[in-house]
C-alpha cells in the first residue's frame, strides 16, 4: 500500500463511497434499493453519525443504488395548533420535548419564514431543505387562515395528499422513465475514468492514445452533467441552489457520477407520508414489517404525545388515513396488531403494543416506551 498508485486508487473508493452516503435526521427513513428491490434504512439505526444526523451507506458497486428519503418533520400543522415536535414517533423512545404549541396568532407575528425566534429551526429539524419549505408555507397557510374552518380544510388536504398512493406511483414511474439514461450514464462514465485511471499506470499500451481516453471521459462526464440539470429542473423546478451545490459535485469528483441518479432520488417523495411510499416501494414481509411499525406507533401514542388535545387531532386523522390506505393495500389492521402464539408458549406474559418487547409479567407498562401500557400475550 505504499505504492502512490494505491493510495490514489484507496483515496477513489473512499471518496465514491462517501459520494454514495446519505446525510439524513435520525428519525428519517430512506427506502434504498434499485428495480423493484428496495428495503428500509432507518436513521435511528445507522452505525455513522451524532445524537441528531446520521450517514447511510448505499451499496457502493453496481448496481448502484437509490435511496428515497422520507421522514416525519419535528414540526406537525394541525388544525388548531403549530406543534413543535413530531406526533407519530415510529422506532423512538425517547419523549417530545415539552414545547407549547403555537396558535395562528402567534405564529402569525413571529412570520412563519422566521420561526427559530420562537425555538423553531425547520432547515436543522429537516433532512432536506424542500421539506424544510414545505413546512414553512404550511405553516404560513395556517397563519393567513382566517377562520377555524379554514383551517381545518387546509389539514385534511395535506392529511389525504400525503397519503395519495396513485401520485407516488406516477411520480415515481415518471422518475424513472426521465432518469433511464442518466441511470446509465452516470455508471458508465465511472466506470470509463476508473478504467483510465488504472489502465494509464499499467497499460503503456494506452499512453499512445490518452487523448481519446480523455476525450471519451470528458464526453461522458459533460453528458452526465447536462441530463442531470435537465432531470432536477424537470422533479425540482424551484431548488435551484440545490442543483447548483449537487452539479457541483458532480463536476470536481468523478466518483460522484456513479451516483447521480441517487442525487435526484433524494428529495423525490417530499410532502409523502413514509407509509405510504413504503406500500409503494416495498413488498411482501419487508412492507408488513414497516406496515406494523407505523400502526402501532399512531395506535400506542407515548405519555408526551398522547395526554395533548392539540396532538390527538392529528393521531386521530393520521389513524383513519392509515387504516384506509393499508386496507386498499390488502393489509389489515388486525394482522399487523397480532400478537404471535409463540411468545406465549415461550413464558413471556405481556406484549408492548407499540415496540413489541415482551416481558414476564402480563400488566404494567413497557420500560421504553413512556406511559404504554403492557397487553397480554394470551
Amino acid at each position: 500500500m505504499h505504492d502512490p498508485v494505491y493510495q490514489l486508487l484507496a483515496v477513489w473508493i473512499v471518496i465514491h463511497i462517501v459520494d454514495g452516503a446519505v446525510l439524513i435526521r435520525r428519525p428519517a427513513i430512506v427506502f434504498s434499493g434499485w428495480g423493484q428491490w428496495y428495503r428500509v434504512q432507518s436513521g435511528s439505526k445507522a452505525v455513522f453519525g451524532n445524537a441528531r444526523k446520521a450517514l447511510v451507506i448505499l451499496r457502493p458497486w453496481p448496481p448502484f443504488e437509490s435511496g428515497f428519503v422520507t421522514e416525519i418533520p419535528e414540526l406537525t400543522v394541525t388544525s388548531t395548533a403549530v406543534l413543535p415536535y413530531a406526533v407519530q414517533r415510529p422506532g423512538r423512545k425517547d419523549p417530545p420535548d415539552a414545547w407549547s404549541p403555537l396558535d395562528a396568532e402567534c405564529l402569525a407575528s413571529a412570520q412563519a419564514e422566521h420561526m427559530s425566534v420562537l425555538g423553531i429551526d425547520c432547515k436543522a429539524d429537516t433532512s432536506s431543505i424542500l421539506e424544510a419549505e414545505r413546512l414553512a408555507a404550511a405553516c404560513r397557510d395556517f397563519a393567513a387562515a382566517s377562520t377555524e374552518e379554514d383551517r381545518k380544510a387546509l389539514f385534511h388536504h395535506r392529511v389525504q395528499a400525503s397519503h395519495d398512493v396513485l401520485a407516488i406511483r406516477a411520480r415515481y414511474a415518471d422518475f424513472g422513465r426521465e432518469s433511464a439514461l442518466i441511470g446509465v450514464l452516470g455508471p458508465v462514465a465511472w466506470l470509463v475514468s476508473l478504467g483510465s485511471f488504472i489502465g494509464f499506470f499499467y497499460v503503456p499500451a494506452m499512453w499512445a492514445h490518452w487523448y481519446l481516453f480523455v476525450l471519451v471521459t470528458v464526453a461522458l462526464w459533460v453528458h452526465v452533467l447536462v441530463e442531470f440539470s435537465r432531470v432536477h429542473r424537470r422533479f425540482y423546478p424551484t431548488a435551484v441552489g440545490d442543483r447548483v451545490t449537487k452539479l457541483f459535485m458532480l463536476g470536481v469528483s468523478l466518483p460522484a457520477l456513479a451516483h447521480a441518479r441517487t442525487f435526484l432520488a433524494r428529495d423525490l417523495f417530499v410532502g409523502f407520508h413514509p407509509l405510504a411510499v413504503g406500500c409503494v416501494l416495498l413488498r411482501g414481509p419487508t412492507l408488513h414489517r414497516f406496515a406494523a411499525d407505523i400502526w402501532n406507533d399512531v395506535k400506542n401514542p407515548t405519555h408526551g404525545i398522547g395526554t395533548r388535545s392539540e396532538a390527538e387531532v392529528e393521531r386521530q386523522a393520521m389513524i383513519r388515513s392509515h387504516r384506509a390506505l393499508l386496507e386498499n393495500e390488502g393489509l389489515g389492521t388486525q394482522s399487523l396488531e397480532a400478537i404471535p402464539d409463540e411468545w406465549a408458549q415461550r413464558g413471556f406474559l405481556g406484549l408492548c403494543p407499540r415496540c413489541r418487547s415482551v416481558y414476564e409479567v402480563a400488566e404494567g407498562t413497557c420500560s421504553d416506551c413512556v406511559g404504554v401500557a403492557l397487553v397480554k400475550t394470551q
